[in-house]
């Protein structure tokens, strides 16, 4: 399967985009495995009504589940720990190569923009992350037929629901502003799309920078308001004078940038790598100069 990908990728990188859902199948036949089983037998009324239902909707995802579950479900011998240790790997693997490619008919092909985007020009993190939002809600679902392999903790479970709903706020963020403020915004898209693929395999990384990562979002995105002309000579209110000391959000954003570059997942840190560009125009020269702190401190405990 990982050598069908890689040919699949080879044509895509060469312009044939028909290969793109064969990509897709892999990816989706990899992280299905990884994390999910089939509770029940694929050939039960209610899975194949199920799957006539999504069939006449028009609901492609849904069918996929099925089929997917289907196969789980007759599957000789059983998937064993290992075998899904090794499907959770190549999906990451496949993921992080399709994540450094520009499709040569994406709409974001054009110079300056970020990478890892389908013909559609939505990013394939994006697009199997709302494959694993299906999933996952297929799951808590009362005649559910798939389950998660390892049951979640209530705090993962609520990191999940969060990610989720911080994407589609992102994503239907209207594109206002200036071309850098766009591309970060999409960065943030990226940034997210990863973080809740990646919560499946390693959430104690997720959940320790993804609401900083949030409230960077939000503070980021807020105008900046003009400061109000004061009327008279009077003296300026206390509640006027802006704290010295307050960390700007870039600063905030790097340092959870910083920190997930020195995280084990080398998709993670390609990911942060590519987007670091798009937030080099709001940075200061004490962000800067913070960057390079970092650096001569991490050289210096390796020293």
């Amino acid at each position: 399967i990982t050598t069908i990908a890689t040919i699949a990728i080879q044509d895509f990188k060469q312009g044939t985009v028909q290969h793109e859902g064969l990509i897709l199948d892999v990816l989706r036949f990899f992280f299905f495995h990884a994390f999910y089983v089939a509770k029940a037998s694929s050939k039960s009324p209610a899975r194949e009504k199920a799957k006539a239902k999504a069939k006449a909707n028009g609901k492609p995802a849904t069918d996929d589940i099925a089929d997917l579950a289907a196969g789980s479900a007759t599957m000789t011998p059983k998937i064993s720990e290992d075998i899904r240790g090794a499907m959770s790997e190549r999906f990451f693997s496949v993921l992080s190569t399709v994540s450094a490619l520009h499709s040569s008919g994406a709409s974001a092909s054009r110079s300056g923009s970020l990478a890892g985007r389908m013909v559609s020009g939505e990013f394939w993190a994006y697009h199997l992350c709302q494959f694993s939002r299906s999933l996952y809600q297929h799951a808590r679902a009362p005649s559910a037929t798939i389950a998660l392999v390892e049951e979640e903790a209530p705090e993962t479970r609520e990191a999940r629901d969060l990610l989720n709903d911080r994407i589609t706020a992102v994503k239907s963020a209207k594109a206002a502003g200036d071309e850098s403020h766009v591309l970060a915004r999409q960065a943030f898209e990226l940034l997210f799309s990863h973080m809740a693929l990646q919560l499946m395999a390693d959430p104690p990384t997720v959940m320790e920078v993804a609401e900083d990562l949030w409230l960077c979002y939000e503070n980021m995105s807020k105008p900046k308001k003009t400061p109000a002309k004061g009327k008279g000579k009077g003296k300026s209110k206390a509640t006027d004078i802006p704290p010295a000391e307050e960390s700007q959000p870039v600063d905030v954003l790097v340092d959870s940038l910083l920190a997930l570059l020195a995280k084990p997942s080398s998709l993670i840190r390609n990911v942060v790598t590519r987007v670091f560009k798009s937030f080099t125009s709001q940075m200061t020269a004490e962000t800067l100069q913070h960057i390079i702190h970092v650096a001569q401190n991490t050289h210096n405990n390796i020293a």
